[in-house]
């Protein structure tokens, strides 16, 4: 099995799991802990993280395709 495609693939888990977390921080009060700038930035975060992660694992879906 090509190391491309495992990678691809963890890499989209994370994006998953990623996003999934910032929704659960938009959407609900589970974290009480965290409330004001601290919240809405770390939403961000997450939120730009997985779409960078996403466009890394596009392109390398991208280029895996190419190559063959």
């Amino acid at each position: 099995m090509n190391l491309r495609i495992i990678n691809a693939a963890l890499g989209l888990v994370v994006v998953i799991v990623v996003l999934a977390f910032a929704f659960l921080l938009m959407f609900t009060d589970q974290f009480t802990g965290l409330d004001g700038w601290r919240r809405i930035f770390l939403i961000c975060v997450m939120v730009l993280y997985g779409f960078f992660r996403a466009f890394r694992v596009y392109k390398l879906f991208k280029e895996s395709n190419e190559n063959k």
